[in-house]
C-alpha cells in the first residue's frame, strides 16, 4: 500500500495541475502556463490531481443538505463500492439548493501516494464561485489547450451534462479531438441536452480555484478521521473500568479488615455494596451521561466556526474536554491575494457561540495562517457532583 503524505493547505491555489485519466490504468498529463506534457505520477506535493473517471469517481447531489454516511450508503447500493466520501460547496442553481458529495473506492485512494481530487469537485466550484444559474440543462466541462505558434498545440477537453436538479453526468475525455462542435453535439444528444452551447472552463479559471481536501486518506465521521473516535471510545472505557478496580480495592480492604474483626467488616462491606448499587440504579441515566463521550458537541461547535478560508486541522474530545485546532489563512481566496483585513480580524476576534472559547491565538511559522485553539467543556458536570464527592 502507498504511503499517504499529508496534502498541502485546502485553501491554497495552484499554477500547475495533473490530470489523470484511465486508458487501461492512470495515465497523467501535466498542465501548466507553459503547456501540457504527458508525464508520469508526480509527488505527492506537487500540486493536485484532478482524476476523470465515470468508472470509480462518484458524484451525487442531494436538496438541502443529505449527509455523509447517506452519499456513503448510496454509492454502496447504486455503484457497490465501499466508498470515501467527501462534501462539496452547497450551491442553488435556480431550481433550489443542493450539496453534491463525491465518493471513490478505499482500495483505489490506497493504490496512490498522491491525493486524488475528482475533476467534478471542481466543476461545481467554478459554478458557485461565477455563480452560475441554469434554466436549462447544459454541457459544462473543461478545456485545457497548448498554445503554439503554429496553432496545432495539445488539447484536453472533458466534458460534463450539468443539470437544474444538481445531478450530474459522467465525464468524457477526448484527447486533441480535431471536430470540438461535433464531439460536443454528440456529446448533448446522448445524454439528453438541448441547448449546444458549452460552457467550457479554461486553465485560468482553474488556477484561481483552491484544491479543497479531495477524497479523504483515511475513514471519516463528516471531517473528523475515524482514528480520533477510537482513542476516545478507549479512553471511555479505561473510565468505566476505573469505576471497577474502584470498588474491587475497596472491597479487598474490607475483607482484610475482617481478619480482625469479621462480622463488622462483612457488615460494612455489604452496606457499603447496597449503597453503591442504590446509587447507581437511581442514577443510570446520568451515570451513562457522564462515563460517555459526546461526540455531537464536537461536531456542533465545528460546524458552526466553521467558514470557507478556516481549515480544522485537528478535532478531538474526551468526557470533559473537547478541543478543536483551525487555521485562519491570510493569503488565499480566488485571487492568491490577501484576504481583507477585516474578514481574518472578524475570523480571529469575534464573539464565540456559547461555551466555546478561543484558548490560543497565534501567527504559523509561514506567516500564511492564524492558528486559533477552542476549546469547550464536554460535559455539564462531572461524575464527582453525581455520587457527592468533593
Amino acid at each position: 500500500m502507498a504511503k499517504k503524505a499529508r496534502s498541502l493547505s485546502p485553501g491554497r491555489t495552484f499554477d500547475t495541475f495533473w490530470v489523470m485519466i484511465n486508458l487501461s490504468g492512470p495515465r497523467y498529463w501535466k498542465v501548466s502556463p507553459t503547456g501540457i506534457e504527458k508525464v508520469g505520477a508526480p509527488l505527492p506535493h506537487e500540486g493536485p490531481v484532478l482524476c476523470f473517471d465515470e468508472t470509480s469517481d462518484f458524484r451525487v447531489a442531494y436538496p438541502k443538505n443529505g449527509s455523509i454516511k447517506q452519499a456513503a450508503k448510496y454509492f454502496l447500493t447504486e455503484k457497490q463500492e465501499k466508498c470515501r466520501v467527501f462534501m462539496g460547496s452547497k450551491y442553488n442553481l435556480g431550481a433550489g439548493n443542493y450539496t453534491p458529495y463525491y465518493g471513490t473506492a478505499v482500495n483505489r485512494v490506497d493504490q496512490f501516494a498522491h491525493r486524488l481530487f475528482p475533476g467534478a469537485y471542481f466543476i461545481d466550484q467554478l459554478v458557485v464561485r461565477q455563480k452560475i444559474k441554469l434554466s436549462e440543462d447544459r454541457v459544462v466541462g473543461f478545456r485545457f489547450e497548448e498554445q503554439t505558434d503554429s496553432g496545432d498545440g495539445f488539447s484536453i477537453i472533458i466534458l460534463y451534462g450539468l443539470r437544474t436538479n444538481g445531478e450530474m453526468t459522467d465525464p468524457q475525455v477526448s484527447l486533441n479531438p480535431p471536430e470540438l462542435e461535433l464531439i460536443i453535439r454528440d456529446y448533448a444528444q446522448t445524454n439528453g441536452i438541448e441547448n449546444f452551447e458549452p460552457m467550457l472552463f479554461t486553465f485560468e479559471d482553474l488556477s484561481r480555484v483552491p484544491q479543497g481536501i479531495g477524497y479523504p486518506v483515511e475513514t471519516m465521521v463528516g471531517t473528523v478521521p475515524v482514528r480520533y473516535f477510537t482513542s476516545m471510545v478507549a479512553l471511555g472505557l479505561l473510565g468505566t473500568a476505573g469505576l471497577s478496580f474502584a470498588y474491587s480495592g475497596y472491597l479487598w480492604l474490607s475483607i482484610e479488615s475482617a481478619k480482625r474483626d469479621a462480622t463488622v467488616a462483612e457488615k460494612r462491606a455489604s452496606d457499603a455494596k447496597k449503597k453503591t448499587e442504590q446509587m447507581l440504579i437511581a442514577n443510570l441515566p446520568q451515570l451513562a451521561e457522564r462515563t460517555s463521550v459526546d461526540y455531537s458537541r464536537l461536531f456542533k461547535y465545528s460546524e458552526l466556526i466553521y467558514n470557507p478560508v478556516m481549515s480544522i486541522k485537528e478535532a478531538s474530545i474526551t468526557r470533559d474536554t473537547g478541543t478543536i485546532h483551525v487555521d485562519v489563512f491570510i493569503f488565499g481566496g480566488p485571487t492568491k491575494e490577501l484576504n481583507p483585513y477585516n474578514e481574518i480580524s472578524a475570523l480571529v476576534n469575534s464573539d464565540l457561540p456559547p461555551g466555546l472559547i478561543r484558548k490560543n491565538t497565534y501567527v504559523s511559522g509561514d506567516s500564511n495562517a492564524y492558528k486559533i485553539q477552542f476549546e469547550f467543556q464536554s460535559l455539564d458536570s462531572t461524575i464527582h457532583s453525581l455520587i457527592g464527592l468533593k
